[in-house]
């Protein structure tokens, strides 16, 4: 990122050159047929109007310069947003496996011999967000409005985990049975 605004930057630089570059070869040209055709308050007029342009370029370069790499800075020092995974990434592992256990004894219990249905015998999206947040809590993590999305989405692959589990345990017993 700072090598693009880097870029920018000198890309600007080269354009306002290249315009400035044919200027100074016009005005070498316009000053020799001056010299000849006008008087010299006319040519200092213009030198000033020219200096006074130049003078502007420069500053606003300048200045647009500064604010490039100032926002540059700004972006490199901001604060990033902290996720779930920055604060708890080490207890989420256990956290995970304990809510996947919690959620096949779950299914075990409300399971018979004859499983025709597993959708029917899993636990509902909302029990496995309650059975992590009580994980959660049992971790002493506070739970802000942020970590909701997140735990919303890890309820989902825990009712993956689930739902994979449970498929393999009705083949185990039908093979068995």
């Amino acid at each position: 990122m700072k090598i693009i605004k880097l870029y920018f930057f000198l890309f600007i630089m080269l354009m306002i050159e290249l315009l400035g570059c044919g200027n100074v070869c016009n005005e070498l040209t316009e000053k020799k047929n001056m010299l000849l055709k006008e008087s010299p308050e006319k040519l200092l007029n213009n030198k000033r109007r020219k200096k006074l342009v130049y003078s502007v370029i420069g500053t606003l370069s300048a200045i647009l310069g500064i604010a490039i790499i100032g926002m540059g800075i700004n972006s490199h020092f901001k604060e990033k947003k902290k996720t779930i995974w920055d604060e708890v990434g080490n207890d989420m592992d256990s956290i995970l496996n304990r809510t996947i256990a919690v959620g096949i004894l779950k299914t075990r219990k409300n399971c018979n011999r004859e499983i025709e249905d597993i959708e029917k015998i899993i636990p509902s999206q909302e029990e496995i967000q309650n059975i992590l947040i009580y994980q959660m809590e049992n971790k002493n993590i506070k739970i802000t409005d942020g970590y909701m999305k997140e735990i919303q989405s890890l309820s989902k692959y825990v009712l993956y985990n689930i739902r994979n589990s449970m498929k393999h345990y009705t083949k185990i017993l039908s093979y068995y049975s």
